[in-house]
């Protein structure tokens, strides 16, 4: 077309300038050499602040990604321990508390037991109180029957002595003239009144007798009625030499080895 611009070929010493034109400047002497240098300096700082201090070795990135991976898993891994040890903890207060409800359990079993035996024992004494109430009450009521018997058979036997044995000593007595006969049926009469006024009884008298002889107790009773050695060794037959042992003898199973105890007075005053 005729306003298009035909373009013009390009010559040698053309392309040539081109060439020279776009080269690198080549740094010269003065501010921009300095500038030009100054650029590797920062580089090479930074790279060795980059690298690690000395003794230590740089991890590489397989390491570090070893290292970033293996602490979850250590995290985990102390989780699961953790979660383990708080189950044991749990299994053991379960056993303790099975243990514990157990225990309760038989304790409570063991109280039931004994209150249970509380209770048996205490009817038994109940039981055993009102059957020793009743026995005492039988018991007071057999005594009782048997002082009314004791003293029914005391009144019989006193009447039927008064009746029958009292009224023939009175006769023998009036009758003998013998001294010897008269102090024997005294001597009888006084033997049977004290037997009458203590029977059923145990008296300090005959309890002393005991410890006499057949021939001691005659005399003991002779002297209680106040005869003299004489009459007595008369009336038993026997020298007074014999009764003064006999007497001596007497004293000393009484305990009455001091002259000043009056031995008659003695035996008068334990027959009370």
């Amino acid at each position: 077309m005729a306003n298009k611009k035909t373009s013009k070929p390009l010559t040698a010493s053309k392309m040539t300038d081109r060439v020279q034109a776009t080269k690198f400047p080549m740094p010269v002497a003065g501010a921009s050499a300095n500038r030009t240098v100054a650029l590797p300096d920062r580089r090479n700082q930074q790279t060795d602040r980059r690298k690690p201090p000395f003794g230590r070795r740089s991890l590489g990135a397989e390491e570090e990604l070893a290292a970033t991976s293996i602490i979850p898993l250590l995290a985990n891994a102390s989780l699961e321990v953790m979660l383990h040890e708080l189950q044991l903890n749990q299994l053991a207060l379960a056993i303790q508390n099975e243990e514990l409800q157990n225990t309760y359990q038989s304790l409570k079993e063991s109280r039931k037991r004994l209150l249970k035996q509380v209770e048996k024992v205490a009817l038994e004494l109940d039981q055993s109180k009102a059957e020793s109430s009743e026995a005492n009450t039988a018991l007071k009521v057999i005594l009782k029957m048997r002082e009314t018997e004791s003293l029914d058979a005391k009144n019989l036997l006193i009447l039927e002595l008064k009746q029958e044995v009292m009224p023939f000593l009175q006769r023998l007595k009036n009758s003998s003239r013998d001294p010897k006969h008269i102090r024997l049926l005294s001597t009888l009469e006084a033997n049977l009144q004290r037997l009458i006024s203590s029977y059923g009884y145990a008296t300090s008298l005959s309890s002393a007798y005991k410890n006499l002889t057949p021939k001691e107790v005659l005399v003991a009773s002779m002297v209680r009625e106040g005869a003299s050695t004489k009459a007595i060794a008369a009336t038993l037959s026997l020298s007074p030499e014999t009764i003064s042992i006999h007497r001596k003898n007497i004293r000393k199973k009484l305990g009455l080895e001091s002259k000043a105890n009056n031995l008659r007075s003695y035996l008068v005053t334990i027959d009370k």
